[in-house]
């Protein structure tokens, strides 16, 4: 696992990323979609998802899901796009335009999040990859037991599942 270390402190490990592709199962895959919410986890999974496509001759996209669920939402993606674009990562804004309900947003919002995501990798033949580690997994599996999910609630979250026929990975799932 690479030691926790600043991006000025360091480049990029890319066989360590590469590696962890491979563990995920899908480094032969032809192409890649990030989910990109432009926080820092999933900014530098897109980061090194596009470092390793484009060493690899490979496609990426890093795909911002604009839940229309805050004022300025759209103008926060379309900042986040241009951010990754100053780093050569092609990226798009894919609005949700179905009216939230009143309840259950969460599960509203990652619904069409994942189906919007799946759509995309369908058309690039990608597979969707997620920035989770393993501190995200160590709070998922707490936040699990602490509401009493029980033994299922302790595997946490997988490596990879298939969400409709779309492959979903967590190559970070490992590190730090």
């Amino acid at each position: 696992m690479p030691p926790n270390v600043r991006a000025d402190q360091r480049p990029p490990d890319d066989n360590a990323f590469a590696a962890a592709l491979a563990a995920a199962g899908v480094d032969d895959s032809p192409a890649f979609v990030t989910a990109l919410s432009g926080g820092p986890d999933s900014t530098a999974l897109a980061l090194l998802a596009q470092r390793f496509a484009t060493h690899q001759n490979r496609r990426h996209l890093a795909l911002i899901v604009d839940h229309g669920l805050r004022d300025g939402s759209a103008g926060e993606a379309r900042r986040v796009q241009a951010r990754l674009s100053d780093y050569g990562v092609i990226s798009r804004v894919q609005p949700i335009i179905v009216p939230p309900p009143k309840a259950s947003i969460q599960e509203w919002a990652r619904h069409h999040r994942q189906d919007l995501l799946a759509a995309a990798a369908r058309a690039e033949g990608a597979v969707v990859l997620f920035g989770q580690h393993a501190d995200d997994q160590a709070e998922t599996v707490a936040m699990r037991l602490q509401h009493g999910s029980g033994l299922g609630g302790i595997r946490g979250m997988p490596l990879r599942r298939w969400h409709h026929d779309v492959l979903f990975a967590r190559p970070l799932l490992g590190w730090r």
